[in-house]
C-alpha cells in the first residue's frame, strides 16, 4: 500500500510539471508573437529602399505619407507571402515599428537635421518676425500688469494685440510673404537670427547619426554670420569616444589653447568675413569662451604696469565682476604674463596664446631668474591652478621691482608661436 501510494503521488507531481512547462511554453509563444521584433525580409527591404529613395525628394509633410505607404507594402507582401486571409493587428503593430525604424535609421540625418529648426511660416510668424521690439516692449508692459502670468503667454498676447488690428489685405500680404519663406527661407536676417538656435542642435543631430550609424566622432571648427557680427568657435562630438564622458575638449582644454588652433580658424574667418554687408567690421565673438582678463595700463613701451594688489586685496575694494581675492590676484597674473608674452614675439600681439604647459615644464627657458628667482619658480603654474599665497608672491615681486624703477619689471627671454614649434630668442 505504501509503495502504491509513493507511485501515484510521483505520478501526479509529473502531470502538474508537463502541464506547467506546456503554460509556459503556450506563455511565452504568445508573448513572443505579441511583442518580439518582426524581421524584414529581403522583399520588405526593397520595398523599404523604394520608399526612402523617395525621401530625398519629398518635402517634410510628405515623409509621414511615404512612411504608411511603405508600412502598408510591407503588410501586403506579408499577407500574400503567408496566405492569410487576413493579418492581425499585432502583426501589423511590429511590422509597422520595423518599417518606420528602419527607413528612419537609414534616412535619419537627413530627416532629422531638416526637423530641426525648422518651422513653417505663417501671417502671424511673418509678422512677429518683421515687429519683433515692438511686440516685445509691449510683452514687458503686460508682464508688469500681470506679474504671475508666464513669459510665453505675455508674449502670445502682446503679438495678438498687434496682429488683431490689422486688416484682411495686410494679413493676406504677410501670408504671401509666408509662402515665399517657406519656399526659398526667410532671406538673410531671418537666416542669421535662426542660426543662433538652430545650427547647434542641427549639428548634434548629424554628428550623433555619424556616430551610432558609421562610429564617427567629429572635433569640428565652425562660423556663422549674425545680424551683431561674425560668430566662430569650436564644437566638440567626442565625449562618448574615451568611454568615461569627457570629451578631448574637456581633457585637453588648456592644450587646444596653446596649440593657437582657434586663433588661426578666427584669422581665417576674418580675413573672409571681415566686412558685413552694412559696411562694419564684424569682429568674431567666441563660443569657447577665454578666461577673465584684468584691465591693466601700459607704459610708454607697451607693457602692462601692476596696480597696487597688496593694498587692493587688504582693502577689499575689487574691480567689478571679480569674486573674491583668489579670482583677482589670477586674473591680474595671468593679464600680466599674457601681455608680456605678447610683446615677446617677432610681431606684437594684442590677443597671444600662451604655452603655459611648455612654460611651466622649464620656466628657465623662457624666463631669466632674475625675473624669477629660485625661490619663485616652482610657485609658477598656470594662472587659474596658482594659489593665492603664490599668486601674491609672485605678484609682488615684480610690483617690487615696479616701485623701486627698474627699466625693466619683468620680460621672456625666449618666444615660440606653439608647443609644437621651436622656442625663438
Amino acid at each position: 500500500m505504501v509503495a502504491t501510494s509513493v507511485t501515484k503521488s510521483s505520478s501526479t507531481a509529473q502531470k502538474k510539471s508537463k502541464r506547467d512547462s506546456r503554460a509556459k511554453a503556450r506563455w511565452s509563444a504568445d508573448w513572443k508573437k505579441h511583442h518580439s521584433k518582426y524581421h524584414l525580409t529581403d522583399s520588405d527591404l526593397k520595398i523599404c529602399n523604394d520608399v526612402r529613395q523617395q525621401f530625398r525628394a519629398a518635402s517634410i509633410p510628405q515623409c509621414p505619407k511615404l512612411l504608411s505607404k511603405a508600412v502598408a507594402n510591407v503588410v501586403e507582401d506579408y499577407h500574400m507571402r503567408k496566405g492569410l486571409e487576413e493579418v492581425d493587428a499585432f502583426m501589423q503593430e511590429r511590422i509597422d515599428k520595423a518599417v518606420r525604424k528602419w527607413i528612419r535609421e537609414k534616412s535619419r540625418s537627413r530627416v532629422r537635421a531638416a526637423k530641426i529648426g525648422t518651422k513653417s511660416y505663417g501671417a502671424r510668424r511673418v509678422f512677429y518676425q518683421q515687429n519683433k521690439e515692438k511686440v516685445k516692449e509691449r510683452a514687458a508692459e503686460l508682464q508688469k500688469e500681470w506679474p504671475d502670468a508666464f513669459p510665453i503667454d505675455v508674449g502670445a498676447q502682446a503679438l495678438t494685440e498687434f496682429f488683431s488690428r490689422l486688416s484682411k489685405a495686410e494679413v493676406d500680404r504677410l501670408q504671401t510673404i509666408a509662402n515665399e519663406w517657406n519656399a526659398m527661407g526667410p532671406g538673410e536676417q531671418g537666416n542669421e537670427d535662426a542660426a543662433i538656435k538652430a545650427i547647434p542642435k542641427r549639428s548634434l543631430a548629424f554628428f550623433e547619426d555619424c556616430r551610432k550609424q558609421y562610429g564617427a566622432v567629429f572635433f569640428v571648427c565652425y562660423a556663422h554670420k549674425t545680424s551683431k557680427g561674425v560668430q566662430a568657435g569650436i564644437m566638440d562630438y567626442t565625449k562618448n569616444m574615451a568611454g568615461d564622458g569627457r570629451s578631448f575638449s574637456a581633457k585637453m582644454k588648456t592644450e587646444i589653447a596653446e596649440s593657437g588652433i582657434q586663433d588661426l580658424w578666427e584669422e581665417y574667418v576674418n580675413s573672409n568675413w571681415g566686412i558685413m554687408e552694412a559696411e562694419q567690421e564684424a569682429g568674431v565673438t567666441r563660443r569657447m569662451g577665454r578666461k577673465k582678463s584684468a584691465d591693466l595700463d601700459v607704459n610708454e613701451w607697451g607693457e602692462p604696469i601692476l596696480p597696487e594688489v597688496d593694498e587692493i586685496v587688504e582693502s577689499g575694494q575689487l574691480p567689478p565682476k571679480i569674486q573674491g581675492a583668489r579670482e583677482y590676484l589670477q586674473t591680474t597674473l595671468r593679464t600680466f604674463l599674457t601681455m608680456h608674452w605678447g610683446l615677446a614675439g617677432p610681431v606684437t600681439s594684442k590677443d597671444p596664446i600662451v604655452p603655459w604647459t611648455t612654460i611651466i615644464e622649464n620656466p628657465w627657458d623662457y624666463i631669466r631668474p632674475k625675473y624669477l628667482p629660485d625661490d619663485l619658480v616652482n610657485l609658477l603654474k598656470e594662472p587659474s591652478k596658482v594659489a593665492i599665497g603664490d599668486c601674491m608672491q609672485l605678484l609682488t615681486f615684480w610690483l617690487h621691482r615696479q616701485r623701486q624703477g627698474k627699466d625693466v619689471v619683468f620680460e621672456f627671454s625666449h618666444w615660440q608661436q606653439s608647443r609644437w614649434k621651436d622656442r625663438v630668442q
